[in-house]
């Protein structure tokens, strides 16, 4: 996974696209507590464009939790294909996906983020004194 910043949509969206590739966006708005299920594609990369919002983002082994407040830019997120990958929104999150060509979804097992996500979220609030 790697994660660029860019200060607007628009140059966002510029740091995806491709010279003289048609891609594919798909525009995901999802509620707190919603999931993206664990999954991969097999032929194709994504990237992900996302302005605002806290969601819980799972690559394999590595979990990132982002914080992303309106007017800090817009974060690029890379994830390779053939990369299993899942998403937990904490707040409601809106986010482009692009991706060079339409592939298979492939769902697979993996951990359960949200049960992950709640033991974190526990720990910190009885490290900071908060337990409720």
């Amino acid at each position: 996974m790697r994660i660029d910043t860019c200060l607007n949509q628009g140059r966002a969206i510029n740091a995806v696209m491709q010279p003289e590739k048609e891609m594919i966006c798909i525009r995901h708005a999802l509620k707190a507590g919603e999931s993206i299920p664990w999954h991969y594609h097999p032929e194709t990369d994504e990237m992900i464009i996302v302005g605002k919002g806290i969601f819980w983002l799972a690559l394999e082994k590595q979990r990132e939790l982002f914080w992303f407040e309106a007017g800090d830019g817009y974060k690029v997120i890379f994830l390779p294909r053939r990369k299993k990958h899942a998403l937990v929104p904490i707040t409601p999150v809106d986010y482009l996906v692009y991706k060079i060509r339409k592939d298979e979804i492939v769902y697979c097992e993996g951990p359960n983020l949200k049960n992950e996500l709640k033991r974190i979220l526990s720990g910190l609030m009885k490290k900071y004194g908060r337990d409720d």
